[in-house]
């Protein structure tokens, strides 16, 4: 359930209510809504994810009707605006929060510097694990290239025989025949 600026749980409507009030389809309320999600908007969810939607929720989705059906501005337009128009309302909002509660920026804190400890071994991991693939490939590329000048030196020799026997064939031919032909 969303809280107010007073501290007070806000009245939260479903999907089809929301559908009714701006006599639009559940889809298309739906389709709007992941549009604006697309942009950064963030709707409250319940426990089976399903969203709930505040009086400021409302009033955005009126804004981005207003904007794509009475203005025909395209869905990803109207979604950019709405979200800067309505997100800085709410980034207003949680500053003035914010600034009341220093245990939250401390929790927040700890939370990006955790976050930047696990990210900076991730990368350490993904660096290891790079150098190692090319050492692999490194490998790989001088067994390939070792592999085929062994093929080609076995292919040379195989032709310099084969061409050494056919001269020797053709060497006893030329030789048998100059002895038949004599003859005659």
């Amino acid at each position: 359930m969303a809280i107010d600026a007073h501290n007070r749980p806000e009245r939260s409507y479903w999907s089809r209510e929301v559908a009714g009030f701006l006599q639009i389809g559940d889809s298309t309320v739906r389709k709007w809504c992941k549009q604006l999600e697309s942009q950064g908007y963030i709707f409250f969810r319940d426990d089976q994810g399903r969203r709930g939607f505040t009086t400021k929720d409302i009033d955005a989705l009126r804004y981005f009707k207003e904007l794509t059906q009475d203005r025909s501005m395209a869905l990803e337009s109207a979604a950019s605006e709405v979200s800067i128009r309505f997100s800085k309302e709410q980034y207003q909002a949680d500053e003035s929060t914010a600034i009341e509660s220093q245990d939250d920026h401390t929790t927040m804190m700890a939370r990006i510097i955790q976050y930047v400890n696990k990210q900076e071994e991730f990368n350490m991991i993904l660096l290891k694990e790079v150098s190692a693939a090319r050492e692999e490939l490194q490998d790989q590329k001088r067994y390939i290239e070792e592999s085929l000048n062994r093929r080609d030196e076995i292919l040379l020799k195989h032709l310099k025989d084969s061409l050494e026997e056919r001269r020797a064939e053709a060497k006893e031919k030329s030789k048998h025949k100059w002895w038949k032909f004599g003859k005659r």
